[in-house]
């Protein structure tokens, strides 16, 4: 195909290690050889990711070559004959000479090319290469190291497959020195969230990223095919799939005539690999004209596997080698003779007997549900989510706990209750860490369980009371709380009433709370529950910090953990290891967040991903507030990674929402906060204060003070000392943007001015304990700051620095460098401006945000020193990004608009008048006039001014 120039390459998603390892051997840092093999299943981007690669090696010639499946003849070498057909080594190497004899001269050749440029060359397809090809490519990837060539190449894995001469060459290709052999995978889900993303041109909704997800399971090649001509607003599929999906998935098929694929529609049905005498036993049992000769099944099978529609596996049996190719094959049928031939799976799986592994219990579940019988869709469905349930496969458990639930109704005299089949969902829910389906169980179940079984009940209104929480439910109330008690009892062998006053004394007050906890934990150890023992050391532990007693949150630490493990309540284990983590970190809240890292590590394998996602959010919070946004993202990610559940989802959704706001990301920022919007529509969701706050941010950022001001009057009236240390500060700058672009303050909502000038105590709370940082004290004095700023205090400044010193010191460089710019501000437009106090805020503000990556916190330092005519190091593009013109301030002349863009820009009276030729006396006089106008003190207040009604960019 003959070589071209590296260019520009195409934006790849979620593939960034993975890019990292191809061109850590296409362009080594020293030099020399190197080669990359990247293996995946067919559709998982692996040409497109070797394309990226190749194109981002500088200045090399890339030659491109590709294998192709023929049947019927043999090229040697064609890969290469097809990579040198327009230009290359020309007459020194004839392929059509022996293949040792042409890949000598095709060495030769490649001596003298690279030492001129590096040479890369690029082997799709090697799966289907004849030997000599093959070889060539070894030979080639195992030359002089210090030669200047690289060799790229794809191979598919074929999981279902004999034995090929590629996985020959694959081993030998791993001890190749330079080669590194890369397995690429699909997408997980939040990869092929950013490749809708990157496909439909803005981020999707949730509801289409799942039901991509559950079509494509991360293939790229079918998810941009998946999506073809979709809207961007879409929230759901369109009911039939794009034409070009339907012909790159079934052509294959179809060529093999219509015998052939009539047998493999029945084996889609199958939903499982099958071999050829399975399948023909369940096609001999239905009398069909439709049905497919049982004597072709062999033929076709055969046929099908030597097209690569389908693999056969060692053991015989048959499956498709695409992901869409038997959803799409099963779809061309009739739903009734679908329902038939499911109902044949169903009768030929009923012969097998009590001898049915968890599998085929799984797999006749499936099909039984399609049969049209109610019957056995209930029985079945029932079986399966109990056999599931024993194999601790809870996931699969809940779904078919809702399916057997969905029947029930329709079975004529079902032996089981209602109930029961509640309690069967409520286990499974529990397992498989899905908040929200279990707490719709124990809510389900307390409308049939009254108080004459008074024990079953305690435990089931203190287990909605924890799940309540967890789903991010406003907090109860003390009656709720008083009513739960009242009904506690000192029966010795109830673990219920050990574990609903455990439960309870969370939410009592601390001495309450303390009496509470002690005598749980009593009752607990006398029961030998485990579920008690765990929640009642919690809540020990939970008096204890309130406490601030340290050691005794030491002391029962490591039970707590070992109780909740055992039981596996992922609930009980990530708020023990929420508090004990902070504590045995000391007061270090960089060791607070490794040690969050490595409580999440240990626990994934052991609880579900939703109880691990929690971790990881946490991981992913503190990652932010510390400035460690690299950190953050990667937990956002591994959040995200599957689903989370929605509390979680919504919680890792804000964070990001609001990084992406701090790094100036606006579209992507208002993104994460509309589909977190989606996830909480019903309204049954409390948004935590990192959501209000990062979505306060967002208006300001905007120049709307309205917006932000409605975001914090709506957030909860009930919040405590907890929640009203993240919101007042931001309530705060609220009021001083609001007074400071002249509008009263009493035209801002009720709630804005409570929480702006609310008294904060000052005191470790919860929070602060567990990460080692004083919360109170240093968004009191945020807030002071920022009430200073709105009321033009003359010590604003001091605040200011005091309050920077106090972030600096908690390691909270965001608020840190947010506090420089302020106090710069305020030491500039102060009557007796302190120029090296302010420069040496800039300065320190500007490194902060540069390191951040805060291009928005940034430019407004950059612009601030500009105008007061202060060099900061490398201000550069920041520099000139944050020269932009202001647009016009209300009530000014277009000259005086004129003069204002040059003040911002740190112009001197004598460079404006040079650049308007007007005289120094007129500037002077003209910015008198505008100082007078718009109510500052000086040149610096009124380039603060104009920077506040310029509107940031949207990204």
């Amino acid at each position: 195909m003959g070589p071209r120039e590296a260019g520009t390459a195409r934006q790849i998603v979620g593939r960034d290690d993975v890019r990292r390892r191809i061109l850590a051997r296409l362009d080594p840092p020293g030099g020399g050889s190197g080669s990359a093999v990247l293996t995946g299943e067919a559709g998982v981007g692996k040409t497109t990711l070797a394309g990226d690669a190749v194109a981002r090696v500088s200045g090399a010639a890339v030659y491109v070559g590709a294998c192709l499946p023929l049947s019927t003849v043999s090229v040697p070498m064609l890969a290469f004959r097809s990579m040198f057909r327009v230009s290359g080594p020309g007459a020194l190497v004839d392929f059509d000479t022996a293949p040792a004899t042409a890949l000598l001269a095709l060495d030769a050749w490649l001596d003298e090319r690279t030492e001129d440029q590096r040479v890369v060359l690029l082997v799709d397809d090697l799966q289907w290469a004849d030997s000599a090809t093959l070889d060539a490519a070894l030979y080639l990837m195992s030359g002089p190291r210090e030669r200047r060539l690289s060799v790229v190449s794809t191979v598919r894995e074929e999981p279902i497959v004999t034995a090929r001469p590629v996985d020959r060459w694959l081993s030998s290709a791993r001890h190749v020195d330079s080669c590194d052999v890369i397995s690429v995978g699909p997408l997980d889900r939040a990869g092929t969230s950013e490749q809708l993303t990157d496909l439909l041109g803005r981020s999707p909704h949730q509801t289409l990223v799942e039901e991509v997800w559950a079509h494509t399971r991360g293939f790229p090649y079918f998810t941009a095919l998946t999506v073809e001509g979709i809207d961007p607003d879409a929230r759901a599929l369109p009911a039939s799939l794009p034409e070009r999906l339907a012909e790159a998935v079934l052509a294959p098929a179809h060529e093999l005539g219509e015998a052939a694929a009539g047998v493999l529609r029945v084996l889609a049905v199958a939903g499982r690999p099958l071999t050829a005498a399975e399948l023909r036993r369940v096609v001999v049992a239905v009398e069909r004209d439709s049905a497919p000769n049982p004597a072709g099944i062999d033929q076709a099978l055969t046929s099908a596997a030597e097209a690569g529609v389908i693999g056969i596996a060692p053991d015989g049996t048959h499956w498709f080698r695409h992901p869409l190719s038997a959803e799409m094959l099963a779809g061309e049928l009739s739903e009734r003779e679908r329902t038939t031939w499911h109902a044949a799976f169903v009768r030929r799986a009923e012969g097998v007997g009590e001898s049915r592994s968890f599998e085929d219990v799984i797999r006749l579940a499936d099909h039984a549900a399609h049969s049209g019988s109610a019957d056995d869709a209930y029985h079945s469905a029932l079986a399966a989510s109990r056999a599931a349930l024993a194999a601790n496969s809870f996931a699969q458990a809940l779904r078919f706990a809702d399916r057997a639930i969905a029947w029930h109704p329709l079975v004529a005299a079902p032996a089981e209750s209602p109930r029961e089949l509640l309690e069967l969902r409520r286990r499974a829910a529990a397992g498989a860490g899905a908040v929200d389906a279990e707490l719709d169980a124990v809510e389900s179940l307390l409308s049939q369980v009254g108080w004459d079984e008074r024990r079953r009940r305690l435990e089931l209104e203190a287990r909605r009371l924890l799940l309540r929480t967890a789903a991010q439910h406003p907090a109860p109330t003390m009656a709720e709380i008083d009513a739960l008690c009242s009904r506690v009892t000192r029966e010795p062998e109830s673990w219920e009433d050990a574990y609903a006053l455990a439960v309870a004394s969370l939410w009592m007050h601390e001495e309450a709370a303390r009496a509470a906890a002690r005598r749980a934990l009593g009752a607990a150890r006398v029961s030998g529950d485990d579920t008690a023992l765990a929640w009642a050391l919690l809540a020990s532990i939970d008096s204890a910090e309130r406490a601030g007693d340290a050691g005794e949150i030491g002391r029962l630490a490591a039970e707590a953990l070992d109780a909740a493990a055992r039981i596996r309540d992922g609930l009980a284990y990530n708020q023990v290891t929420h508090v004990t983590t902070g504590v045995s970190s000391g007061e270090s809240a960089a060791g607070f967040a490794d040690a969050i890292h490595r409580a999440r590590v240990a626990a994934t394998g052991i609880f579900p991903h939703p109880y691990v996602a929690w971790l990881a959010m946490w991981e992913a919070l503190d990652g932010f507030l510390l400035g460690r946004w690299r950190v953050c993202g990667a937990a956002l990610r591994f959040t995200l990674s599957e689903s989370p559940g929605r509390a979680v989802d919504v919680a890792t959704r804000a964070i990001a929402g609001w990084l992406a706001v701090r790094q100036g990301r606006i579209p992507l920022g208002r993104t994460h906060f509309a589909r977190a919007d989606e996830l909480v529509a019903d309204g049954r969701l409390m948004l935590a204060w990192e959501d209000v706050a990062g979505r306060a941010e967002l208006a300001l950022h905007l120049g709307d003070t309205a917006a932000a001001a409605r975001v914090v009057a709506a957030a909860s009236p009930t919040w405590g000392e907890e929640e009203a240390t993240g919101v007042a500060p931001v309530a705060a700058r609220i009021l001083a943007d609001h007074v400071l672009a002249g509008s009263p303050e009493a035209s801002l909502p009720d709630a804005v001015r409570e929480f702006a000038r609310r008294t904060l105590s000052g005191q470790r709370t919860a929070s602060s304990m567990r990460d080692g940082r004083d919360w109170s004290a240093v968004r009191a004095g945020l807030q002071r700051a920022e009430l200073a700023r709105a009321q033009r205090d003359a010590e604003a400044a001091t605040l200011w620095l005091d309050a920077g010193s106090s972030c600096a010191a908690a390691d909270l460089p965001w608020e840190e460098a947010y506090c420089c710019e302020k106090a710069a501000e305020a030491l500039l437009i102060a009557p007796r401006p302190d120029r090296g106090r302010a420069a040496e805020a800039l300065r320190r503000g500007a490194v902060i945000a540069d390191r951040l990556g805060a291009e928005p916190l940034l430019g407004s330092l950059l612009q601030l020193a500009r105008s007061a005519r202060i060099p900061l190091p490398e201000a550069g593009a920041a520099d000139a990004a944050s020269a932009h013109s202001p647009p016009p301030i209300e009530g000014l002349t277009a000259r005086e608009v004129e003069i204002v863009r040059l003040v911002v820009q740190g112009r001197t009276y004598r460079e404006i008048a040079g650049e308007l030729f007007v005289s120094e006396k007129t500037v002077s006089s003209h910015i008198s006039n505008v100082l007078r106008k718009t109510g500052s003190s000086n040149r610096i207040d009124l380039a603060r001014r104009a920077a506040a009604v310029t509107p940031p960019s949207s990204g």
